[in-house]
């Protein structure tokens, strides 16, 4: 089981803010995660999405995109768990989760910023001009 729950620092108690990290994330079975993108509204343990937003978890507090800063979850043999409050979405709405094998990497296997907002994003679109494995 990975559960989630937004705070002001990580596991060990350290904060971090500014650049693009939002905030830290207590992600059970990982020593740090923090939240960067953008697009929200954060009030204590709650994130809230506003359309358009996009986020990516990473492993250590960066002030600008870095493909080692991107979090590598080991999900074999576990399960994801988190809780949405959709009472306040309005018709047409489309919230997503979903996972792809980031940073992205060009055919040498070397680290590739592409064209997204988030750099070094990839999925099973070619989003940015970057390919690899989605899991939606």
């Amino acid at each position: 089981l990975v559960a989630f729950a937004f705070s002001a620092a990580n596991a060990d108690g350290e904060a971090c803010h500014g650049g693009i990290t939002k905030g830290a994330f207590v992600i059970k079975g990982m020593k740090s995660a923090y939240l960067a993108g953008s697009g929200d509204d954060i009030h204590g343990d709650r994130l809230t999405l506003r359309h358009n937003s996009g986020y990516s978890v990473l492993s250590s507090c960066v002030k600008d995109w870095k493909p080692e800063a991107i979090a590598q979850f080991k999900l074999l043999g576990r399960a994801i768990s988190f809780t949405v409050d959709l009472s306040k979405v309005g018709c047409a709405c489309n919230v997503g989760l979903y996972l792809v094998a980031s940073p992205a990497r060009d055919i040498h296997g070397e680290y590739s910023r592409g064209s997204h907002s988030h750099p070094y994003y990839c999925d099973a679109n070619k989003v940015g001009g970057q390919w690899c494995p989605e899991i939606d």
